[in-house]
This record gives structure tokens, sequence and C-alpha cells, in this order.
């Protein structure tokens, strides 16, 4: 069906101790700030006639998916990449300790992988399918939570635009991008809008 909207959502703010790290699979739950910006991004969903709520298994999502619908469906595939031994690490103790490969993951994002990791090629191909699967699985506008990275990788897709353009799609907190389905595919709305402040 044709016409219908994808509302690709990054999770709130999750709990840290505001050093930048290596977040990928690491399993935080939200902040208070992060539990404040999911309620409010809650009560501006309800104003949407949009259909199911989905989000990606690790309770980042999860929590702020639970401020859209009381039973978000969690979808293997949407977690964020996978960082292997850089996880939860701090980018700058990598940046010191791995600067070869903080800088050739730099001049290839698309296929680095950081040791026991995945590359984004890797982690776009999963994010694809599961969001696939949401599509032919429902009917109407949906709501998908996820994280940075992936959510990144599929507005590239969305937009055609190569993967090592990610990080030309800015992804805040309860950032929300609009993708409308159309005949050819998914296509790029509106990115990274905090509709709800």
């Amino acid at each position: 069906m044709t016409g219908r909207r994808v509302y690709l959502i990054r999770h709130a703010r999750p709990a840290g101790d505001g050093v930048p790290r290596y977040l990928g699979r690491t399993d935080p739950a939200l902040s208070a700030e992060g539990r404040e910006e999911a309620r409010l991004l809650g009560l501006w969903f309800q104003g949407l006639k949009a259909g199911g709520v989905y989000c990606s298994p690790l309770r980042r999502c999860v929590e702020t998916a639970r401020y859209l619908s009381p039973d978000p469906v969690p979808v293997p595939g949407l977690e964020e990449i996978d960082m292997g031994t850089w996880e939860g690490r701090p980018r700058a103790e990598i940046r010191a300790l791995y600067p070869a490969d903080y800088e050739a993951r730099g001049r290839d994002f698309a296929h680095f992988a950081p040791p026991g990791g995945e590359s984004f090629a890797q982690a776009a191909r999963r994010a694809r399918a599961a969001l696939k699967g949401i599509l032919e699985g429902s009917g109407g506008d949906v709501a998908v939570v996820a994280h940075a990275g992936v959510n990144r990788a599929l507005l590239c897709a969305a937009a055609g635009r190569p993967l090592q353009d990610l990080m030309t799609f800015p992804q805040r907190y309860c950032g929300v991008s609009t993708l409308r389905l159309t005949p050819d595919g998914l296509a790029v709305e509106r990115v990274d809008e905090l509709l709800w402040r």
C-alpha cells in the first residue's frame, strides 16, 4: 500500500556518565532526562493516526517505545551496530589506543568492522530486512524506534545514498525521521525533527 509512512525514531537519552562511548549492544536504561523526552514524544505521537509501534529489542528502545504504545513489538534486526571489542569503551580511548583502526573506520564507514563486531553494511542488511518484514506484516503508518546507526543506514537506503554518507544524517535523541512508501520503495520526507518540543 503506497502512501504509508514510517516514523523512524531514535530512542531517548540513555543513562550514562556523559563520556562519548561506542554504545552499540551495550544495554542501558533511559536516563531521567530520557524518560521525559520519551514522555513528550508519546504525547505528540497520540495525535497521529499511526498504527503499530515497533522497536529494537534493546532496552533503551523498548522503554522509549512504551511511551508510544503499551505493547510495542520488539523486532530482531533493529539492534544497533555491534561494536565488538570497542563496545562500551570511550571513543577517545579507542582513538588513542588504535589510531590506525580509528582512521580506517572514518575512511570506510560502510565496510570497516571493529574486532569481533560488524560493519555498517552488515547492520544495514539486517535492518532493511527487519523494516521490510514490519511493512509486509502491518497496515497503515507505523513507528519504528531504533538507534542512530541503524536509522542512518535506513535513511541512506531510502534516499538512494551510499552508506559512506550515513553520518550526514543527524540523529538526535527522540528525533523523528519520516519515510513515505512510494511505488518505487521508501522515500525520505523529513529527517531528525524534534516534533514533540
